[in-house]
């Protein structure tokens, strides 16, 4: 016989006493280990998930439901990565789907579901919410490098680009490709150029934050979005791709150089503009600058919408 795999449930519930007959219902159903731990609000919910990891909400929506999906929106730019299953009272089956259209992977209505119901509606939802995780990184992930691919580029880059406008903080799109790629793979074959742009990959890994969108969205080039980036810090991020770079070509010398052009495009607090018409400006900057640049010494080659950086800030 299979033993039950142990689940960490966050139960989100303003009342104390909602929780403890909850807690109690799901140990005895459960036929294994299952851990609860309460969070009293909506707002208490990130930071609990920032210091453990869950494996699924149970959400007890109020005594009157009426704010359910809102709540659950709520509840869902808190913790956007763990599933959620919504336990309440509705008069209408328009109304349990406005609550699972709100983020719950499931609707149980309370008074009327058995603690096995609900712990194997738990169990559901964190097997539902693998399976699209693991289809997201097949449709959404760049399977040479890891990084995003375009796809994932537009999803998660939309979301970052409405979390900004929100919370009216400025951002920096570097648009940047590899030079003489064609060339290494002619002179050194394509395991080589394959090899050049997972290296690309890693050091634009190590120049950004992880909470920065990082994407390869064609052959040869990337996009980074950095996100709460202040428009004094343009020149900090090429230096730390600058770096990164020199500190791989010590690490391990190749006959050829790994070099980037990039170019620079700000989004400010306020502005009325989309994703695409962002990364149009960087591709622009980053045309403008290959155009006029070629033939400069190997390094990070920079424009910001069409400019270039003054001759002692250039790498080479």
């Amino acid at each position: 016989m299979n033993t039950p795999v142990p689940i960490s449930v966050l139960v989100v519930s303003g009342s104390g006493s909602d929780v403890a007959l909850l807690a109690d219902a799901l140990r005895e159903a459960s036929g294994g280990p299952i851990k609860i731990v309460r969070a009293e609000s909506v707002a208490q919910v990130a930071e609990l998930a920032g210091r453990k990891p869950f494996d699924v909400i149970l959400f007890n929506c109020s005594a009157t439901d009426a704010d359910c999906p809102t709540e659950l929106f709520r509840l869902r730019q808190s913790a956007p990565r763990i599933p959620i299953v919504a336990l309440g009272k509705v008069s209408s089956e328009e109304q349990a789907l406005g609550i699972v259209r709100a983020g719950a992977q499931d609707f149980l209505e309370r008074n009327k579901v058995s603690g096995v119901a609900m712990v194997r509606a738990l169990r559901f939802a964190v097997e539902r919410h693998r399976a699209l995780l693991a289809l997201e990184a097949l449709t959404c992930l760049d399977e040479l490098t890891g990084l995003y691919n375009r796809r994932g580029l537009l999803t998660a880059g939309a979301q970052i680009l409405r979390v900004a406008q929100r919370r009216e903080t400025g951002l920096w799109v570097l648009f940047a490709d590899v030079d003489g790629l064609k060339a290494i793979n002619d002179g050194h074959g394509h395991a080589a150029g394959d090899e050049v742009l997972v290296e690309a990959g890693m050091v634009l890994r190590a120049s950004f934050r992880g909470s920065d969108v990082i994407a390869r969205v064609g052959g040869d080039e990337f996009v980074v979005l950095a996100v709460d980036a202040a428009p004094e810090s343009r020149d900090l991020l090429l230096h730390r791709i600058r770096r990164n770079l020199e500190r791989r070509a010590e690490e391990k010398p190749r006959p050829y150089v790994v070099r980037l052009t990039v170019g620079c495009a700000r989004y400010e607090p306020g502005e009325e503009v989309d994703l695409p018409a962002l990364l149009g400006r960087a591709d622009r900057a980053l045309y403008e600058e290959r155009r006029r640049r070629r033939g400069e010494r190997p390094g990070v080659r920079t424009a910001e919408n069409g400019g270039s950086l003054p001759p002692t800030d250039r790498t080479g």
